[in-house]
């Protein structure tokens, strides 16, 4: 099992740290309206790097992208994690 990665985040244009249980809606024409909740987070960067610092990941790129005509407000915000500590290894026994 490789101990490294690189993980990609898009994060929240604002400094934001929230968490929600959230769910998807079934039909409203249905007989019943069960919804499976999961849960979801929106994090800011600055959020988003505390984390990854405590759970091993280092930050290596970030950027924005904007679409052709899009405000500079719209931009989406992404970064990059590279996992550089090493997790423990399972013991067998």
């Amino acid at each position: 099992m490789h101990r490294t990665g690189l993980l990609l985040v898009e994060t929240a244009p604002e400094d934001v740290d929230e968490r929600a249980r959230v769910g998807v809606a079934g039909d409203p024409y249905a007989d019943h309206h069960t919804a499976v909740t999961f849960p979801w987070a929106r994090v800011g960067t600055p959020a988003l790097l505390r984390y990854a610092d405590a759970a091993g990941w280092t930050p290596v790129e970030r950027w924005t992208a904007t679409g052709t005509g899009q405000s500079p407000s719209a931009a989406r915000r992404f970064v990059a994690l590279r996992r550089c500590r090493s997790l423990p290894t399972a013991r067998r026994g």
